[in-house]
């Protein structure tokens, strides 16, 4: 009994043993933290794992290279489904952040492009342009802002309504030419609703209580809407952007206004179409400096932005 306890004792002890051989592991070859990696698997038993696997665009899986050493410059011949450039669904080795072919919608309405528009006269409606801008700065302006300040909007809004009646002749017969027949009965009705209804015109009783909008029509449009051309760009003094076609539009529209008849002379016509100015640039006054403060070229933004508003209301 006391040699066998002799012989134990001389025996090293097992957990010293199990600590000294996996250090010495350790040092020849690094052990991962953590065996139950697939990668790591396949690494320790010699045999590829299914994880470890790539799959072939059918689904089938590739298989392993084989572990015997080839010949230098000797190529393994690649399996003619890898050469596939699309990629199958599913696959793990495909880019998800690929791009992506998006096919265009055949039911997608699209706006037409609209023509440039020619400025053969840039010269003369720069200055032009020069001079309606200076006029609406240091006369125009001024008035309008003061007009605003101690002039109710409510009574602004009337006045412009006002004016809108007198236009209705000429909105009746662009609509008919144009054969928009419901557009030339709204203008019909809201004047026959609003003339007796609302103050002469002055309140727009068609619309505020019966939801039925103004329509804006002008003899210009109907020359567009017959495909007439707009031509050359025109900077009118006064009066602002235009095109020949407008400009012809412009004279019809004036001819078919109930005021071009009824004003006996210049001396009445001059105050009453100054009137007019004065009480619609109160509504624009900040639209208009906002346009001069963020355009580059002014002259090219209003020119650019009348050609757009004006080809837009043709093909509505």
């Amino acid at each position: 009994m006391h040699a066998a306890s002799n012989n134990v004792a001389a025996l090293p002890v097992a957990p010293t043993l199990y600590v000294s051989q996996e250090m010495n592991a350790v040092e020849a070859l690094p052990v991962a933290p953590s065996l139950r990696s697939p990668r790591k698997m396949e690494v320790l038993s010699g045999e590829p794992t299914l994880h470890a696997q790539k799959l072939l665009p059918d689904g089938e899986a590739i298989p392993p290279r084989s572990k015997k050493k080839k010949p230098t410059g000797e190529e393994q011949p690649l399996d003619p489904r890898l050469l596939n450039d699309a990629a199958p669904t599913g696959d793990p080795f495909s880019d998800p952040f690929g791009d992506e072919v998006y096919e265009e919608d055949p039911f997608e309405k699209k706006e037409p492009d609209i023509p440039p528009l020619s400025d053969p006269l840039e010269g003369f409606n720069r200055s032009m342009y020069t001079f309606n801008d200076t006029v609406y700065e240091y006369a125009l302006r001024p008035v309008a802002e003061v007009y605003r300040d101690y002039v109710n909007e409510e009574f602004r809004i009337a006045l412009r309504n006002l004016y809108n009646v007198f236009l209705a002749p000429a909105k009746f017969v662009s609509c008919v030419v144009q054969f928009k027949f419901k557009k030339a009965g709204i203008v019909l009705v809201r004047t026959v609703m609003n003339v007796p209804l609302g103050w002469g015109g002055m309140l727009d009783v068609a619309g505020q209580e019966y939801g039925i909008v103004e329509v804006d029509e002008d003899f210009g449009q109907a020359l567009g809407y017959w495909y007439v051309p707009p031509g050359p760009y025109i900077m009118l003094p006064f009066l602002g952007p235009s095109t020949a076609r407008d400009t012809v539009g412009t004279v019809v529209d004036t001819l078919l206004n109930p005021l071009f008849w009824l004003i006996p002379n210049a001396e009445v016509g001059t105050p009453v179409t100054a009137g007019r100015a004065i009480n619609d640039t109160s509504f624009i006054i900040e639209d208009k400096k906002a346009l001069d403060e963020s355009a580059i070229d002014p002259y090219e933004s209003v020119r650019d932005f009348y050609h757009q508003i004006r080809e837009k209301k043709i093909r509505e």
